[in-house]
């Protein structure tokens, strides 16, 4: 196989002057005496057996910066036969080579190599391609043959035997050979062949033929979009080919055959086929397709002096140039012309389709069991609805081109995953996730529990957007995805890891009871149907809480139906920085301990026995067992919970009278404010509790419970002391080991509100040390209730809880207001804006395919129409506009290129003016807003450029911009020698003017050093500057400015007294003290030893 460093040679192992400035001792083992013979070991090889060389060798030598110029170390030498062979004297040369480097190995490892006397005396000679190209010149002479033949090594180098047959031949140059080799095996390098293996069996091959007539007016279309791109029918045909292939089966690195000859066309499987690599970028458009189509047709061609089956079969073992070609394209332009089906057996491309324009037939041939009959006439389908959108909008952009000849040629509406496959590779494309961690303020609670709360529980949220868009869904889901966090740790948007927490399907209702979330994530899970949402639900681990849920699902529903109805949204979460630094302070604080409740609770229980306590009854199996009643057990989370540990003490209780009490963990929300309530991650507190006998409800009524068990020391008495215990007990210095005598409660009751349903495991081991537990989600209009444990005391406790549910009719309402508004804080919605201009469908149509999806269409402002026009002169003279500009900055330190790469992203994302295209909508200049553009940022060394910083700046400052190639702007980072860097950014003054540049700057460096930008105040949209003349009295102003000049209006006249005479320029003259300059001086010294 031919592989790249025998192509290239040693050339791209020259050590680079950054290497050999290191100071190594480098040392190279060369197949050749030294200096005579330099350069590549084979050509050199055959040149001393055509000079009748008597004696070769080869040398050891320290590397320097030229090609085996370094001093020679040691070298070894032999005689040369009068009838050696290239292969006998590659032979020889590699056992010389062999033991050069076991003599000499234990002293390059010691440093004590020096150099020796060189085995050859002169400048020396070097033999590399250029040697090579010419070799043929030598042909005639007695000893040729035996200087290129390689015997066997023909198959260790075959394109040297390649090259060596053809001198042979009688070819004395082979220059161009040498070239076409190198084209075509870095053309094609990556490319697997497509033919089987020849040690698999081979299925018997049998062909067939599909027609399919094309419409007039296409044939037509592809003459005149060749004539109007300047490209041949077969660049037209072949741009329709590569589409149709990567529709089909979603690749973008394809190769397409072409016949070598003319004449071949009509039927393609006699001759060979130049195999054509075209690589789809999908935001270029269908003209620059094209382009690339024809370019690489062209290239193809003119690289044809080497026999291209024989280049082939040496780089990849094939026997025909179809081996590698699954596709093969032509046109027939000649009426009457008609190809015949291959004939059986043989090895043609697996598809060979042909346009015959006059006939106006597309006709494919495919070979079997390579291609079935039905894939055929897909493929031909395919083509014929890719020539006819490529011919009708060849300024869409390929990704455009690819969506619509999915959808008309390939049946319909894409599948619901392709559709989440694009929309989340469109918005992850380039990006940077970049967000806090959740806030999980348990996690050492569940440590010391033993409990793994992401695989102990899930908690399942309906969301309400049914009939929205698959699309509208999934980008908001994304992004609330990146807003709080629940996403495994990215880099750089990874669409992989994000995509695989998104579940869509037409029959899938959602996930089964044994489905496990990740920690710390959140998926979404729903159906469809035609294109569109019919169900779904967010499905989140355990160790994120209820209310987070809730938020989480609101802020989804608010952001998907926005981008349904094309609304701007934005969503961010508040920094929980300062909530965790609040919570420091206080454990760090002594007031920690100025309530006695947890000091009396560590007295009261501290070193005695869990029977004692109440330790949970039964043995039998563990259940879960879940149910929903009417109404609410009490008003509010504490007197629910109040009410819960009535029902569950009253029921252990009752299994074992002789117990004093029952030691229960409580777990509920402590998202209090508003920055809390949507703050990510489990903010919630849990905390232990101990009910007695004494402490149970003998009534019927519920309401006094909480205040009852408050008052008897049994709950806190406040938020703030339920918060408190997860500080002392896992944060606070001040009462270290406080807790560690008191026995671990074995049953965890959890109280929260929200329409989410909890779900917990069945296995024991997940529940750590608790034997019973019980979740409690309060919602709208009733409760619902999930517990685990023994079935008779979970069972028994259920029915008490029924009993007594519905005792408080609490619509809750205000909670769930209370929801919306947290939503509120996270989904910025901004309603999409009125048109400043009125431009119909298909003018509108025609921007999209000019600049892709817009996010807006603006007018000029006065001065940008001005700053236009010399834009618009300058592309037309190909010459930089004159208001071009570059302003630059200096730094020191280790810039990250690609943290500034997105910090200019975030930049251009906030000031959606900066990626303004401009063109003209008939008579009139108008500048586009693109919803996506190229991020302008490049960097490099001033070492990889000729010139200075000053030389490669300038080339920057003096590259054009094209007005309707946004953005107009770009970003250069310039590293010196050091950690310095300059960063330039070139810019059109028809995006912001000289005041703005400041603003520039520091918003960008905000981003550089917080890619959330909190620290930025709200970005006024440029749209309300451009917006203002639009909402002005025009009449009014004109009466006005009417009235002001109705007397006529005369120049002003600056010096009444000057004559008529011009004059030059006159610079202002004062004099001043001789004695200020002093004065000066003596401050400026003073002001700076007081410094």
């Amino acid at each position: 196989m031919l592989r790249r460093r025998d192509l290239v040679g040693g050339e791209s192992l020259i050590f680079r002057g950054p290497i050999l400035d290191l100071g190594l001792a480098i040392y190279n083992v060369h197949g050749g005496p030294l200096p005579d013979y330099r350069g590549v070991p084979l050509v050199a090889e055959a040149y001393a057996i055509l000079n009748g060389e008597s004696r070769y060798g080869a040398a050891l030598h320290r590397v320097d910066g030229g090609i085996d110029t370094g001093p020679v170390i040691d070298g070894v030498s032999f005689d040369l036969s009068g009838d050696v062979t290239l292969e006998g004297l590659s032979l020889d040369v590699s056992e010389a080579c062999h033991e050069l480097f076991l003599g000499n190995y234990a002293a390059v490892l010691a440093g004590t190599c020096s150099a020796a006397t060189s085995l050859g005396d002169g400048p020396g000679h070097y033999f590399g391609f250029r040697q090579l190209a010419t070799i043929g010149e030598r042909s005639g002479e007695r000893d040729f043959r035996r200087a290129t033949d390689l015997g066997m090594l023909a198959d260790r180098y075959p394109w040297y035997e390649l090259l060596f047959r053809a001198a042979r031949g009688g070819r004395s140059d082979l220059t161009t050979m040498i070239a076409d080799v190198r084209y075509w095996q870095e053309r094609l390098e990556g490319v697997a062949r497509k033919a089987p293996d020849p040690l698999e069996p081979v299925s018997p091959r049998s062909t067939g033929q599909v027609e399919r007539p094309m419409d007039h007016v296409l044939a037509e279309k592809v003459r005149e979009v060749a004539t109007e791109r300047q490209v041949s029918l077969d660049a037209v045909v072949h741009a329709a080919v590569v589409i149709a292939s990567a529709a089909i089966d979603g690749g973008l690195d394809l190769v397409v055959g072409l016949p070598t000859e003319e004449e071949a066309r009509a039927t393609p499987t006699t001759g060979e086929l130049i195999p054509l690599r075209y690589m789809l970028r999908g935001n270029s458009t269908g003209a620059e397709l094209l382009a690339d189509v024809q370019r690489t047709m062209t290239e193809g061609l003119t690289h044809t002096d080497i026999p291209v089956a024989d280049f082939l079969g040496l780089m990849f073992g094939a026997t025909t140039s179809r081996d590698i070609v699954g596709v093969a394209a032509s046109v027939v332009r000649t009426a009457g012309v008609r190809a015949s089906s291959p004939a059986v057996g043989d090895s043609a491309a697996g598809l060979e389709f042909i346009a015959h324009l006059d006939e106006a037939v597309l006709r494919c041939s495919y070979t079997d069991p390579d291609v079935d009959l039905a894939t055929a006439e897909m493929f031909t389908r395919t083509v014929a609805s890719s020539l006819e959108i490529l011919c009708d909008n060849s300024t869409l952009d390929v990704a455009e081109v690819l969506d619509r000849v999915r959808m008309g040629a390939l049946g319909g509406s894409e599948d619901a995953n392709d559709i989440v496959d694009r929309v989340v590779s469109e918005l992850l494309e380039g990006a940077r996730i970049d967000t806090p961690d959740p806030v999980d303020l348990l996690a050492n609670s569940d440590r010391l529990a033993g409990i793994d709360m992401s695989r102990a529980a899930r908690v399942d949220r309906a969301v309400a957007v049914a009939g929205t868009s698959v699309d509208a869904v999934v980008e908001a889901f994304v992004r609330c995805l990146i807003a709080f966090g629940y996403h495994p740790t990215v880099a750089a948007g990874d669409a992989e890891v994000i995509r695989a927490q998104i579940h869509v399907s037409e029959d899938q209702a959602g996930p089964d009871a044994h489905v496990r979330i990740g920690s710390g994530l959140v998926e979404l899970w729903c159906t469809t149907t035609g294109g569109n949402v019919a169900a779904a639900t967010v499905v989140a681990a355990g160790d994120l809480d209820v209310g987070t849920v809730e938020v989480f699902a609101r802020s989804l529903e608010l952001g998907a139906n926005a981008v349904e109805r094309g609304d701007r949204v934005s969503l961010r979460t508040p920094d929980p920085t300062e909530l965790l630094a609040g919570r420091t302070d206080r454990a760090e604080s002594r007031s920690i301990l100025d309530s006695d409740h947890w000091i009396d609770f560590v007295e009261e229980y501290a070193g005695r026995d869990q029977d004692d306590l109440g330790s949970v009854g039964g043995d039998g199996a563990p259940v879960v067992r879940r149910t929903r009643v009417a109404g609410h057990l009490a008003a509010g989370i504490p007197a629910t919970v109040a009410a819960v540990l009535d029902r569950v003490a009253t029921t252990v209780l009752a299994e074992r009278p002789e117990a004093e009490g029952v030691l229960v963990d409580v777990e509920e929300s402590v998202r209090g404010t508003a920055d809390v309530l949507v703050a990510p991650g489990r903010l919630a507190t849990r905390y232990p509790v101990h009910i007695g006998p004494e402490h149970l409800d003998t009534g019927d009524e519920h309401a006094g419970v909480a205040e009852r068990l408050r008052a008897a020391g049994v709950l806190p008495t406040d938020e703030q002391t339920a918060a408190d215990y997860q500080l002392l007990r896992h944060a606070s210095r001040h009462a270290r080991g406080m807790f560690d005598e008191v026995p671990d409660a074995e049953v965890l009751v959890q109280v929260a509100h929200g329409e989410a349903r909890v779900h917990l495991d069945d296995q024991p081991r997940s529940w750590g040390g608790y034997r019973l537990v019980i979740a409690v989600t309060i919602g709208t209009e009733s409760t619902e209730l999930v517990a685990f444990g023994d079935a008779t005391v979970v069972d028994d406790i259920m029915a008490a809880i029924e009993r007594s549910s519905g005792a408080v009719e609490n619509s809750n309402c205000e909670r769930a207001e209370r929801i919306t508004d947290a939503a509120l804080h996270v989904v910025t919605i901004e309603q999409a804006p009125a048109p400043l201009l009125d431009l119909d469908a298909s003018q509108l149509r025609a921007l999209e395919e000019q600049f892709g999806d817009i996010a807006d269409v603006l007018p000029l402002s006065a001065l940008q129409q001005g700053f236009f026009f010399h834009l618009g002169l300058a592309n037309e003279a190909g010459i930089t506009d004159l208001y071009a500009s570059q302003a630059r900055v200096r730094v020191r330190g280790a810039l990250d290129p690609d943290r500034m790469r997105v910090a200019v992203e975030r930049l251009l994302g906030r000031n959606e003016n900066l990626k303004a295209g401009f063109t003209m909508v008939g008579d009139r200049p108008v500048q586009v807003l693109p919803a996506h553009v190229p991020t302008p940022v490049t960097a490099f060394a001033v070492d990889d450029y000729a010139g200075t910083v000053e030389d490669v700046l300038e080339r920057e400052r003096f590259r054009p911009f094209i007005a309707a190639e946004p953005p107009l702007l770009r970003f250069s980072l310039v590293q010196h020698a050091g950690d310095e860097w300059t960063i330039a950014l070139t810019f059109e003054h028809i995006l912001f003017d000289g005041w703005s540049l400041g603003s520039v700057w520091d918003e960008l460096f905000a981003f550089y050093d917080d890619l959330s930008g909190r620290s930025l105040a709200e970005a006024v949209p440029f749209r309300r500057y451009v917006e203002w003349p639009h909402v002005q009295d025009h009449c009014a102003a004109l009466e006005h400015w009417e009235e002001q000049f109705a007397d006529g209006v005369e120049p002003t006249i600056v010096r009444p007294d000057a004559s008529g005479r011009r004059r030059g320029p006159r610079w202002p003259e004062m004099c001043i003290d001789t004695s200020i300059p002093s004065s000066i001086r003596k401050w400026s010294q003073r002001a700076e030893s007081r410094a």
